[in-house]
C-alpha cells in the first residue's frame, strides 16, 4: 500500500460558516467535514509540487526540487478523478476524517492503494497541501534518519481552462535564468512542422509564466540557461499537466521527447 501524509490547514475566511481553523484545540464537526467536502468540488488544475529533505531539527539536507503531480477532480461525495496527465484519468474514492483539529483527506487508487492527505489550505481558487514522510539520507556511507517535506499548489478550474486551447510554461527560480519556448506542428507539413520560437526572456528572476495556443499533436520545447538545482519549470495544456523527458546540464535544462498536445 502507497502511503502518503499531507498536512490540512483551513482558512477561517473559507470555511466560514464553520468557523473552524485546524489545530489542536480545534473541534472539527461531522457539518464541517461536509463544507470542506463540498469546498473540493470540482476540478483542480497546474499542479506545482516541489520536494525537499530535511533533519530532525527542520535543517535542509537536499535542497528543493521539482516533482510531478497530478490534478484532481473531485465529483461527488466520495469519487474523485486522479489525473497525472492530459491522457489519463484514474478513478479513486476518498473520505475526509480529522484527528486533533487537522483534516485528513484519504484517496484510494484502482489498484487498492492509499493516499492520505493534510491540506494546508482550501479556499475557492487555490487548494494547497504539503506531505511528510520518512527518508532515509545517505551522509556518504552512512544511512541517517530524515523527513521528505513536499508541498503542492492546485488552481480551480475555470471555463477558459476548459476551452482555451492553451498551453503554459511556469518556471520559477532563485536564480536569474534566460528561457525560450518553442512549439512544432506536428500535423502540418515542412516548414511548419520545424521549430518555432513563441516567446523568450532574458535575465529572469523569479517567476516566469507564458500562455499561448496550441493545437493537438503540437510539440513543446523548452529551454531554460540558468542553474538547473535552483530551477523549476512546469508545462501545462488547458491546465492539466504535460509529461516528457528533459535533459539537466551544469548549463541549464532542454526538454527532449514528451510534451506533446493531446
Amino acid at each position: 500500500m502507497k502511503k502518503l501524509l499531507l498536512a490540512l490547514f483551513i482558512s477561517a475566511a473559507v470555511f466560514s460558516s464553520c468557523k473552524k481553523d485546524t489545530g489542536t484545540n480545534v473541534n472539527i464537526t461531522g457539518t464541517d467535514l461536509a463544507a470542506i467536502n463540498g469546498q473540493l468540488r470540482g476540478t483542480w488544475v497546474f499542479p506545482i509540487e516541489t520536494s525537499k529533505i530535511v533533519d530532525s531539527t527542520g535543517a535542509t539536507l537536499v535542497p528543493s526540487q521539482s516533482l510531478p503531480a497530478p490534478a484532481l477532480q473531485f465529483y461527488s461525495s466520495s469519487g474523485v478523478n486522479i489525473m497525472p496527465d492530459s491522457r489519463t484519468t484514474l478513478k479513486g474514492t476518498f473520505t475526509l476524517s480529522t484527528d486533533k483539529g487537522f483534516i485528513y483527506l484519504d484517496i484510494v487508487y484502482p489498484d487498492g492503494s492509499t493516499v492520505e492527505y493534510q491540506v494546508l489550505q482550501v479556499t475557492t481558487q487555490t487548494l494547497k497541501l504539503n506531505l511528510t514522510q520518512p527518508y532515509v539520507y545517505l551522509n556518504g556511507s552512512t544511512p541517517v534518519p530524515a523527513l521528505e517535506v513536499i508541498n503542492t499548489v492546485l488552481k480551480k478550474q475555470n471555463s477558459a481552462d476548459v476551452t482555451g486551447s492553451l498551453a503554459r510554461v511556469s518556471v520559477t527560480s532563485d536564480s536569474i535564468y534566460d528561457v525560450k519556448v518553442y512549439l512544432s506542428h506536428a500535423t502540418l507539413p515542412a516548414p511548419a512542422d520545424s521549430l518555432m520560437l513563441v516567446n523568450s526572456q532574458t535575465g529572469v528572476t523569479g517567476a516566469y509564466n507564458y500562455s499561448f495556443a496550441a493545437k493537438p499533436g503540437d510539440h513543446l520545447t523548452i529551454n531554460i540557461n540558468g542553474s538547473p538545482l535552483k530551477t523549476f519549470f512546469y508545462a501545462y495544456y488547458n491546465g492539466m499537466p504535460l509529461t516528457g523527458l528533459a535533459n539537466y546540464t551544469y548549463g541549464g535544462i532542454n526538454t527532449t521527447t514528451g510534451w506533446d498536445i493531446p
